[in-house]
C-alpha cells in the first residue's frame, strides 16, 4: 500500500449517464442523482481510481448496473392463522381470508410456500382463497395438525 499522495485514491465516473449516477469521489460509492424512469434497464459505466502521485497511476473498470423491479405485495396481516376441524369436509373453503396489495396494481398471483408438506390445503391462484383438500384418519390428522402448529406456518407469496 502506497502512502502519502501516492496512496490517496479518487474515483470518477469517466463514461455512461453521468444525468442519472453519481461516484463518490472518496469511496468510490455509485449513487442515483435521480429516480430511474424504466424498470429492467441496463446501464454501462466505466468508473476511473487514481492515486495522487505525482506521474498519476490509473485504472477504469466498467461496471453494468441493472435495475430491478423490488416492489412486493403487502399483506394486511404479517402472519395468518386458522384452525381447523377433523371433521371438516373435502374441498371445503377456510374462513380466513387473506388479503394483499399490489404497490403497483399488478395482478397478484397467490402460493403456498410452506407448510403443506402434507397437501392438505389448496390455494386459489387469483383470489388467494384457501380450501381444505384432504382427508386424514384421526391419528394421521392429530399429527399432522400437532406438526403444523409446533413447527411450522403456512407461508404465502402474492
Amino acid at each position: 500500500m502506497d502512502s502519502g499522495d501516492n496512496g490517496e485514491v479518487r474515483y470518477e465516473l469517466k463514461k455512461g449517464h453521468g444525468e442519472l449516477f453519481k461516484v463518490c469521489r472518496k469511496t468510490g460509492e455509485i449513487s442515483l442523482k435521480q429516480n430511474l424512469e424504466g424498470h429492467n434497464r441496463e446501464y454501462q459505466l466505466t468508473i476511473a481510481a487514481y492515486d495522487g502521485g505525482i506521474t498519476p497511476c490509473s485504472i477504469e473498470v466498467p461496471v453494468n448496473v441493472k435495475v430491478i423491479d423490488r416492489s412486493m405485495p403487502v399483506f394486511d396481516k404479517q402472519f395468518y392463522t386458522d384452525s381447523v376441524l377433523e371433521s371438516i369436509e373435502i374441498h371445503s373453503p377456510l374462513a380466513l381470508s387473506i388479503q394483499a396489495e399490489s404497490p403497483l396494481n399488478r395482478k397478484l398471483i397467490y402460493s403456498i410456500t410452506k407448510g403443506n408438506d402434507f397437501e392438505e390445503f389448496a390455494l386459489d391462484f387469483n383470489t388467494g382463497e384457501r380450501a381444505f383438500v384432504g382427508r386424514t384418519d384421526e391419528t394421521v390428522f392429530q399429527k399432522k395438525n400437532r406438526w403444523m402448529n409446533d413447527e411450522a406456518k403456512i407461508e404465502l407469496n402474492a
